[in-house]
């Protein structure tokens, strides 16, 4: 080694030492800063391009900088103690954003988070009862789907003072309503996670505004309530009797709609065999029509003489100011009140009153039930549905159709429970049988099932799984999206989310409204031509239906005037497609 250099060399190692021993007296920073509380929040939903990104951040020396990269660019950002921030534009969609704090040291803390950006609000692509609709249930499910290009949050419902959160439920949403009887509008709004929102307004009717009798039929319009067809008991209400068989004065069934003159303003319609009800806007009942077995509720406090007396006028039911609903079975009438509380008069051969008794009664009885939201009448016995979807039935079971298990031919004068494993939202009645719409868009029948009513009958080769009478609520297999069931005689109606009515049953006489003839063992095509329906009203062996523009349609079996078609119609004569009986324009 070179003598000069030597000692040169010890002398930078010695300064090299003394260098070592002062850095070690102060230990590196080798701890990163910590970034927290940052809005938005990862996988947020924002409905604003125009975004601030912000948090808290700390170090246990100093923030040097924070920087966002964001498209490919990076950006500083703003701080100001231990708060940052920083202006973005977001593009549609998912936005990824990187926020990198970096202490004095060079120690760097990076966060990685999604920010989704969603400017379009939730589509409603289907709600019911909609247009107008009927519902047959005061207390009514609207069904709801809704759909968004991200997610939807939440659903609700406002009806008057009422405001429901729709619970989602197999794909769709569903509110429970109450109405209140005749037109309800309601408001549906859908919010997405990002805060979009959309709001439409829809409508419902509770209440009948078609209906069809054994033979006679009527409608509710603006302008008041229209009845036609057979008049031998005055059961158009129009105030004459007409029957040609009888040599009368007026010796022709009206066969053309014509106004009623002396009635209240009614909200709902109910016919059976030949005798007529409705419900007025005021809560008060009215009937007329045949009177046989005290039908008509005409009876007086204290007399021991049933009034079986005719009307072609429509008579006040005294003492009935609370009503929300009425519907007639062939001899018994039941009326719905609004404490829940259900009061029926009329024929009680079978116990159909639910009273306890097998008398007749011309002055309105209780049926030991409550908390009622649905009534229906058979030919001679009568169902209801209670707030918690429970069925109970009452009367004639000769077909099993008061859905017990069993039939026979006893009187069943107190209303049972009928075992069904969901909530259900109607009933309605046919002859004998039984159709029931469960909340979940289910269909069940029970009861007699000679014509398929219930489906798949063969007499020739019978089915243990479809026999002759149903006695028990089975599930039909052809429904899933069911929002209303109809039914009367021994045919069967159900509307299905498409808006197509589709029958099934009886066909003898074209009342199902198909092209073709013969029973139908199953729902597998829709009613011809008729479409936006809002309701039917069936008849024994005719139909009437509206549409949501207002426009009435019939039926099946032309007889001394049921389907209203006038002059033109032939009598005596099936029409097995839906006719125009009244035009959507009212002259």
């Amino acid at each position: 080694m070179n003598r000069l250099y030597y000692p040169v060399f010890l002398a930078s190692l010695a300064l090299a030492g003394c260098g070592s021993d002062s850095d070690s007296s102060s230990p590196q920073d080798t701890e990163q800063p910590e970034v927290f509380n940052i809005t938005p929040a990862d996988q947020s939903n924002v409905s604003s391009a125009a975004i601030t990104i912000e948090g808290n951040m700390t170090d246990n020396e100093a923030i040097r900088s924070v920087s966002v990269l964001y498209g490919g660019q990076t950006m500083a950002a703003a701080f100001d103690g231990d708060r940052f921030s920083a202006d973005l534009t977001l593009t549609e969609g998912e936005n990824r954003v990187e926020i990198t704090a970096t202490d004095t040291a060079g120690n760097a803390y990076t966060d990685i988070r999604t920010i989704v950006l969603d400017t379009q609000p939730p589509e409603l692509t289907f709600v019911f009862p909609s247009s107008g609709h009927a519902t047959q249930a005061l207390t009514t499910t609207v069904r709801i789907d809704a759909a968004d290009n991200q997610s939807v949050a939440a659903v609700s419902v406002v009806l008057g003072d009422q405001t429901v959160i729709a619970e989602a439920a197999d794909g769709q949403y569903l509110a429970r309503m109450v109405m209140v009887p005749g037109s309800n509008s309601y408001q549906v709004t859908a919010t997405d996670m990002a805060g979009n929102s959309t709001t439409a307004t829809h409508s419902a009717y509770l209440g009948k505004q078609v209906m069809g009798g054994n033979a006679h039929s009527g409608a509710i319009r603006p302008d008041g309530t229209y009845t036609w067809g057979r008049n031998n008991y005055g059961q158009t209400g129009l105030g004459f009797v007409s029957d040609p068989s009888k040599d009368l004065n007026i010796d022709e069934h009206p066969f053309a709609p014509l106004r009623m003159t002396v009635e209240p303003s009614f909200i709902s319609l109910a016919f059976g065999q030949n005798t007529s009800a409705a419900l007025a806007d005021d809560g008060t009942v009215w009937t007329w029509g045949n009177g046989g077995d005290g039908q008509l509720g005409q009876g007086l406090t204290g007399s021991d003489t049933l009034n079986e007396d005719d009307s072609s006028i429509p008579l006040q039911v005294i003492g009935i100011t609370d009503a929300v609903a009425v519907t007639r079975g062939y001899n018994q009438t039941l009326v719905l009140h609004q404490d829940g509380t259900v009061s029926a008069f009329g024929n009680n051969r079978y116990g159909q009153l639910g009273d306890g008794t097998t008398a007749d009664r011309d002055i309105a009885v209780k049926p030991n039930v409550s908390n009622i939201v649905q009534i229906a009448s058979g030919a001679s016995f009568s169902l209801a549905v209670d707030r918690d979807g429970r069925v109970w039935s009452w009367g004639q079971n000769n077909s099993g159709q008061l859905g017990l298990g069993t039939e026979d031919t006893d009187a069943h004068p107190t209303p049972m429970e009928v075992s069904i494993d969901e909530p259900i939202e109607a009933v309605v009645a046919g002859k004998g049988h039984v159709l029931a719409i469960a909340r979940s868009g289910a269909v069940y029948g029970w009861g007699l099932n000679y014509s398929s009513q219930i489906g798949l009958y063969d007499s020739d080769n019978e089915d243990p799984e479809w026999p002759r009478e149903v006695t028990s609520p089975k599930k039909l297999p052809w429904f899933d999206d069911a929002v209303a069931v109809w039914a009367n005689g021994n045919q069967s109606f159900a509307e299905r989310q498409d808006g197509l009515v589709y029958p099934w049953g009886q066909n003898m006489l074209g009342t199902l409204g198909l092209e073709q003839d013969g029973d139908v063992t199953f729902p597998s095509s829709s009613v011809f031509g008729f479409d936006q329906v809002v309701d039917l009203g069936n008849g024994a062996l005719h139909t009437i239906g509206m549409r949501q523009d207002g426009s009435v349609f019939s039926w099946g079996w032309s007889f001394q005037g049921s389907l209203g078609g006038g002059d033109g119609t032939i009598d005596r004569w099936t029409y097995r497609v839906p006719t125009l009986v009244m035009s959507s324009i009212q002259p």
